[in-house]
């Protein structure tokens, strides 16, 4: 397993592409290369004509999507080019996740293909919120802005707006609430377009405010939410793969983690994903599973029995597939007769490696996506005996626009020890002259500890006996330090009370200077300047 090591970028504005934007169409060449390799199938098929297939669907449900949710018409045209996908849940993300949208679109404008942005709606939701630095450098505080009324934790897809007002005035309150700093946030026109958007789907009311932006912005990309990819033929006869391999893949699967941990040093059981659960004939899959309404994912198990699959959703059982007739379209009438009214939803390694075989010809990951994607490359390899395609990590960190004091966490120490200092050792910050009789009793205390300290080879006892004789030097100490207590006062006060605005500071630059600020928070000229790096990167 080749070992990845990525760090955020640090400074303002700096961008991470591994490898380098301007290699994007050496690694497209590359990939395209790797669909027509000899003996590799996917659904039961050769991978150029799963391939077809599964982008021919990816155009049905875009065009879909786009009709449903009013978005400006795309020309397919050029479908046939190279596709360049990315994909995150839709969330308001921080600048360094919205890049990799800007790059997609971007670098399919220079190689006469296709972007493409998957929409995780299949994740669990969080509050809608957003997090918004006000006050001022030496007083921040964090204003939670709701844009939605408190929910329970559902899959994206299954979310529904419940107050609309509070989307449409979270714009405002933002402009206010950061309007001590002086700039305006995209926030402020971020949500016009919604105004006049109907229906209460978060996905769609979220979605389509980023995709208009980014219209404005001179870029686009096709949408393609996973719960509609999901219901596609070729995302059913990749599961059937799956499921007529469920032994060998779940054992690949586990070995899979198993590496990534040792390789990583990950010892967290959970990191960076679980293993998947098994016994006997019965064997966990990398899918959720749920009915509409459900507020918990179920995990798909299949059981082997004689002749057929079992599914079932945790320890619900739903119907049947054949265990070992030819993949094809009979056995993925079955397949959606055994579901019945349950969903199916690929989890994380499994969007990835639907998307980077079926899909796109290059897909664009953040950090933690390539992380994990580590253990798709080597599936790709042991299952499907395909060497796995070059994919782009990228990300970036943009800050606020804010003048912070030059301070760091080695000054707020230096403070600290300055302060331990003139506790123990006020004779030395006092700067007391060398016969000051303070001297001359801590040499003598010093002294009988040293004395104290070189006897080797005491028993217990008398290791015990000599105890009262510590106390007493300990408070002897304790009482020269404190004789010079008056005389530090006002310097240990001020000490105090710079270690207290110091420590503030330094929070207010943790809360104010974070990469993961939501890009609606920035001024929209600083995310534009940072796009365009992107542009001019990729050329």
């Amino acid at each position: 397993m080749l070992r990845r090591q990525f760090r955020a970028p640090q400074q303002d504005g700096q961008l991470l592409a591994v490898p380098e934007l301007s290699s994007l169409s050496t690694m497209v060449t590359a990939n395209r290369h790797l669909w027509s390799s000899e003996g590799v199938s996917l659904g039961g098929m050769s991978l150029l004509q799963f391939r077809s297939l599964a982008r021919r669907e990816l155009v049905n449900v875009a065009n879909q999507i786009a009709a449903d949710w009013d978005l400006p018409p795309r020309s397919l045209s050029n479908l046939a080019g190279p596709v360049i996908m990315t994909g995150h849940q839709p969330v308001l993300t921080h600048p360094g996740v919205w890049v990799k949208n800007i790059a997609a679109a971007a670098a399919a404008a220079k190689l006469s293909g296709t972007g493409v942005n998957l929409i995780v709606d299949n994740d669990q939701s969080h509050p809608l919120e957003l997090a918004v630095p006000t006050g001022s450098i030496g007083h921040v505080r964090m204003e939670h802005v709701p844009l939605d009324d408190e929910q329970p934790a559902l899959p994206w897809e299954e979310r529904h707006l419940h107050n609309r007002a509070a989307l449409d005035r979270g714009g405002e309150t933002c402009r206010e609430l950061v309007k001590p700093w002086g700039w305006e946030p995209l926030a402020a026109s971020y949500w016009g377009t919604l105004r006049e958007t109907p229906g209460f789907s978060v996905v769609q009311l979220l979605s389509r405010a980023r995709i208009v932006q980014e219209a404005r912005w001179g870029g686009s990309n096709l949408e393609v939410p996973i719960s509609r990819l999901s219901g596609t033929d070729s995302f059913g006869l990749f599961t059937l793969q799956l499921i007529s391999a469920a032994s060998q893949f779940h054992k690949l699967y586990n070995q899979a983690i198993t590496d990534y941990r040792r390789e990583n040093n990950v010892t967290n059981a959970g990191q960076p994903v679980p293993f998947l659960a098994g016994e006997r004939d019965r064997y966990e899959l990398p899918f959720w599973l749920w009915q509409e309404g459900d507020r918990q994912r179920q995990p798909l198990f299949v059981v082997r029995s004689n002749d057929v699959w079992q599914l079932q959703a945790a320890d619900i059982s739903l119907g049947t597939v054949p265990a070992d007739s030819a993949i094809g379209v009979e056995q993925l009438s079955l397949l959606r007769a055994a579901l019945g009214n349950w969903k199916l939803r690929p989890r994380a390694l499994t969007t990835t490696l639907f998307a980077r075989l079926g899909l796109a010809d290059l897909f664009i990951h953040g950090i933690g996506g390539a992380k994990y994607d580590e253990m798709a490359d080597q599936l790709m390899q042991e299952f499907w005996g395909l060497p796995a395609p070059a994919f782009l990590t990228l990300t970036a960190t943009l800050r606020l626009p804010v003048e912070v004091p030059a301070i760091s966490e080695d000054d707020l120490r230096a403070l600290k020890r300055q302060l331990r200092d003139l506790h123990f050792n006020p004779g030395r910050q006092l700067h007391l002259p060398e016969d000051h009789p303070y001297w001359e009793r801590k040499a003598e205390l010093i002294a009988e500890q040293q004395r104290v300290s070189a006897s080797r080879g005491l028993n217990r006892r008398e290791r015990r006996a000599r105890r009262p004789q510590n106390r007493q030097r300990y408070r002897a100490f304790a009482d020269l330090a404190a004789s010079l207590a008056p005389q530090v006062a006002e310097r240990e006060r001020l000490l105090r009370r710079e270690i207290e605005r110091t420590s503030s500071l330094l929070a207010a630059k943790q809360q104010l200077l974070s990469r993961e600020v939501p890009a609606v928070l920035h001024p929209e000229e600083r995310l534009v300047t940072l796009f365009e790096e992107v542009r001019r990167q990729i050329g």
